[in-house]
Parts: C-alpha cells; sequence; structure tokens
C-alpha cells in the first residue's frame, strides 16, 4: 500500500439569504455611484472572461457548490459552474480526468488513492497557489500530501460525538454531562427512569468511544507500534476502551436489542432520536448535518418538537476526548484546458467567507480557521493532550477504525465478553485486512 501524506441542528439555509449575507458586498453601488469590491476577495482575471467550470463528484446533488458557484458570480458573471456525479466514482475518476480536459476540479479524499495508483498524477499541486492561508485551519490539510505535493484540501471536518436531547434532560434534572463520570451518572438516573441512554444503529456503537481509542493511538504509541497495530499486532493499549463498553453492556446503558429497531442507521436513528425518548444519540457531524430537514418528517416532532444540540462524546477524565477526521474536498486536474480559472475558482472556495458558507448550508464543521456554523461553534475549545487529528496517526484506509468497529459490534451483540478476547478480535481483524488489503 502507497504510504498517504507526511504523516499521516444543521440548517439547509435559503440560498438567496446566504448569498446575499456572503456576497451583497461586492459590487453595491456606493453613495458617490461608484461600485467597491468586497474586501474579502479581489478577482485575479478579467471579471468579463466567459467559461463553464465543470466539478466532478460523488454525491448524488451538491447544494452547497451551487451555492459557491452562485457566489463566484457576483465577481465574474459570466463563468458558469456545472456539477456531475460520476458513476463508480472510485474507479472512474482518475481515467476520466486523464482523458477529459474540461473537468477542472474533483472531489477527493485520501481514500480515492488506494483504488488507483495513477490518481497520484492527475492534480496540481495546491500548495503552488495563491490561496489565503491564513483563512484556513492548517491542521486540515496536514495530511493530504503525495510525495510532498498537497493534493486538496478539505471543505469539512468529521467529527464524532453525541447529540442531546435536552429537554429530556432538563425534565429528569439531569446536567449535559462534561466528562466520563458525568456521563455515567446521567445515564444511571436515565436507566433508573426506564430509559435506555445511548442508543444508535447496530453497527455503530463505535462512534462513543472512537475519540478515546484514537487518543490512545496517537497519544501513547509510536509509529512503529501504531504499523504493528494496523498488521494485527497488539491492541493491548485498546483495552480499556473495550472494558468500558462492556460495563456500560452490562449496566445497560447501551442494548443491542434496541439498535436492531433501526433498519436505515442514518434515517432511521435520526427519526426514533425525534420521537422524543432517546436521551443520547451516537453521531458523527454528518449525521447532524441531515437532522434538521429530517424534522419535517417526524410527525412526533412536529407534535412535540425539543431543542437537541451536538456535543463531542464526554468521556475523558476531565472531559471530552475529541477525534477530528477529515471529509472530502477539491483537487485541481492536472490536465484542465482553462487552468487560470479553474485556480481562480479553488482560490475562492478556500476563503473564510465560502468555507463557512459550506459548512451552513451543509450543516457540518468548517476547515475555515474562524468558523461560523452555530452548530459547531458552541462546542468546547479542546486542544492539547485531549485533541487528535487524522494526521496524527498514519491510517490513510481507516483500518484502525474498521477493526475497531469490527470489535465493538461484537461486545454490544454480545459475541465478545471480556476486554482480553476484544482485542484478540482486534488483532485478527486488522491482520485480515493487512493480508486481504481491504
Amino acid at each position: 500500500m502507497r504510504k498517504l501524506g507526511r504523516r499521516l441542528i444543521a440548517a439547509v439555509m435559503c440560498t438567496a439569504l446566504l448569498l446575499t449575507g456572503v456576497t451583497g458586498c461586492s459590487s453595491e453601488e456606493s453613495a458617490s455611484g461608484t461600485s467597491s469590491e468586497a474586501s474579502w476577495f479581489t478577482p485575479a482575471l478579467d471579471t468579463s472572461t466567459e467559461q463553464t467550470i465543470l466539478i466532478l463528484g460523488n454525491y448524488e446533488n451538491f447544494e452547497a457548490l451551487d451555492a459557491a458557484g452562485e457566489s463566484f458570480k457576483e465577481f465574474y458573471p459570466n463563468i458558469d459552474i456545472e456539477y456531475e456525479m460520476l458513476d463508480d466514482y472510485n474507479n472512474n475518476i482518475s481515467s476520466r480526468l486523464e482523458s477529459d480536459t474540461e473537468a477542472a476540479l474533483f472531489m477527493v479524499s485520501r481514500y480515492n488513492f488506494l483504488n488507483d495508483s495513477t490518481l497520484s498524477e492527475r492534480f496540481v499541486d495546491i500548495s503552488t497557489l495563491d490561496i489565503e492561508w491564513d483563512d484556513i485551519d492548517p491542521e486540515s490539510y496536514k495530511g493530504r500530501y503525495i510525495d510532498d505535493k498537497l493534493f486538496s484540501i478539505p471543505i469539512f471536518y468529521r467529527y464524532y460525538g453525541l447529540v442531546v436531547n435536552k429537554d429530556l434532560l432538563e425534565s429528569e434534572s439531569i446536567a449535559v454531562p462534561n466528562n466520563l463520570d458525568e456521563l455515567y451518572a446521567a445515564c444511571e438516573t436515565l436507566l433508573s427512569d426506564g430509559y435506555v441512554p445511548l442508543q444508535q444503529a447496530a453497527d455503530s456503537y463505535s462512534l462513543l468511544l472512537i475519540n478515546m481509542e484514537m487518543n490512545i493511538i496517537a497519544k501513547t504509541m509510536t509509529a512503529e507500534q501504531i504499523e504493528s497495530l494496523r498488521a494485527g499486532g497488539s491492541a493491548e493499549p485498546l483495552t480499556p476502551v473495550f472494558d468500558i463498553y462492556i460495563d456500560m453492556l452490562n449496566k445497560g446503558y447501551i442494548s443491542y436489542e434496541c439498535a436492531e429497531t433501526y433498519e436505515d442507521s442514518y434515517n432511521d436513528a435520526i427519526l426514533k432520536f425525534f420521537e422524543g425518548n432517546v436521551p443520547f444519540l451516537l453521531a458523527t457531524s454528518t449525521t447532524v448535518s441531515g437532522m434538521k430537514k429530517r424534522e419535517s418528517k417526524s410527525e412526533a416532532f412536529q407534535a412535540n418538537p425539543f431543542e437537541y444540540e451536538f456535543i463531542y462524546a464526554p468521556i475523558g477524565a476531565d472531559g471530552p476526548l475529541v477525534y477530528k477526521a477529515d471529509d472530502t474536498g477539491f483537487g485541481i486536474n492536472v490536465n484542465c484546458s482553462y487552468m487560470d480559472v479553474a485556480k481562480e475558482f479553488y482560490r475562492f472556495i478556500y476563503t473564510e467567507e465560502i468555507l463557512n458558507q459550506f459548512s451552513e448550508i451543509k450543516g457540518v464543521p468548517a476547515t475555515a480557521k474562524n468558523t461560523t456554523n452555530e452548530l459547531y461553534n458552541s462546542l468546547p475549545d479542546v486542544t492539547g493532550d485531549s485533541l487528535v487529528t487524522y494526521s496524527d496517526i498514519d491510517d490513510p484506509d481507516n483500518a484502525l477504525q474498521d477493526s475497531f468497529g469490527a470489535v465493538v459490534d461484537a461486545i454490544v451483540n454480545g459475541t465478545v465478553t471480556t476486554s482480553s478476547d476484544a482485542a484478540a478480535l482486534f488483532e485478527e481483524h486488522s491482520q485480515s485486512l493487512n493480508q486481504t488489503g481491504e
């Protein structure tokens, strides 16, 4: 496997309102009758340039990109954005970029390179662009280099945590927990009052303590130990995490029987939460991004709405532990026939204003250095030993998360009952992944 890297609720806002907020000052007439430019973006090309920018991706639709294109037209009225969802994206993106000089930008993550090594020949080195680098969180792209070339910058982060029914907790006189002891105390009270405190789909209980897993790996293990763990080496350092899962299952804080009622880990889990009797929903920020639009699909929530919020999982001794994973971003096709325009739109996307616009529409955390999305701005500022980012761990194919998820599933469904057996299963699963290359 080729090494990648040097080291490796949400509201869909009205586009018209967003565009007014983001671009309204770009061409306003001043009192003297002259036009003024937006201070946050200065066009580098002739603003009369005509072009259609083709962007390839794997989303069925991309409203946030549509909005960015409309914002861009405030500066370049004759440049249009065309988005195409490419079938079988992972297997077809490299050959399409090679053959199609009209394709300018493409959605890309670290995982795309695992399927086709030729993709490493298809991108422009983003580090050479005249981007407002001070607008972007530098942690977001540290792990996105191949052969010292930056292949993309993520648009979003992915967080792991809990969605909390705040009204339910308040009715039980429970404060939103901030650490593991407080979470245990909250679960104990909720359990005694007839609730299953921590719920999610049957294959998603790993979300609860994935931040703890990554913290242990990044903060206590060497690069050599991590590589060994990925290949099936000792998983003994992770046994404290397995112990917590086993303890919570035995206490009844989580329930496999309850999880089996979810057929769709995304949609059904959200709708079940909206029924109002789920205190904590295990979730990623991607889950959160779909919640606002599903409020109207829940008769229970429409009849009895309640306040809810996303929090980092309160699983540290003194507060939450946080793992920031990267999400999708854009690359530039090295074969694009209108490179200056492609680079200009790329420069536009990776401004603080547009990154935050993406975040507001998509409902996920922005990679802007200064963020504005209220869904995530209320989260505590977690730093130091409590924070891990994906670039702290060389795990390009997410094998560590895959093995962790398999073990947690086995614990929750009762197949594994001790932490030593859980560690052994982790090792077996990792070894199998390493041998098959999956």
